[in-house]
């Protein structure tokens, strides 16, 4: 699976975050309810943002930011949080879910940073979902998946 090379994007999030991976349906909810309040947004895109621990330390949570992309920021309604990512390039890859569980799109993420001439920088991932998404019962439903690249060190 050969992902698209993006150019530079940079990215600013106004949204819900938990430390709790495994109740990211509730995080939706809670956005879902509050998302009418974010101003200035690319309301046609809905972002997952995974920000995973420093891998020396195993301890960490893995954080989990519902949100939208806005294009500037004014008033942020309470308890929404701002996240701004630095300007980078993305790996962006397309996972249908006919196509199996997130094991299977995260072994190709992995397959392809393995062979390529980049790595994964800084530690995070975006989901991206816009209206091929239809829930994870429909097999025709796609999510994109944005992973932060940069050339390998030699």
């Amino acid at each position: 699976m050969e992902p698209i090379i993006s150019e530079p994007i940079e990215f600013t999030f106004v949204g819900i975050s938990k430390l709790d991976q495994s109740d990211i349906g509730t995080i939706w909810n809670m956005f879902v309810e509050m998302e009418d309040q974010i101003q200035y947004a690319e309301k046609d895109f809905g972002y997952e943002l995974h920000i995973f621990p420093d891998r020396l330390d195993k301890s960490q949570e893995i954080v989990v930011m519902v949100s939208y992309n806005v294009d500037k920021v004014e008033k942020i309604p309470l308890p929404m949080m701002i996240k701004k990512l630095p300007k980078t390039k993305y790996a962006i890859f397309d996972y249908h879910v006919k196509d199996g569980d997130y094991s299977w799109i995260n072994n190709q993420i992995d397959t392809w940073i393995e062979s390529s001439k980049y790595q994964i920088s800084p530690n995070y991932s975006i989901q991206r979902y816009d209206q091929r998404f239809k829930g994870m019962e429909d097999e025709q439903s796609i999510i994109q998946f944005y992973i932060p690249i940069k050339p390998k060190d030699r």
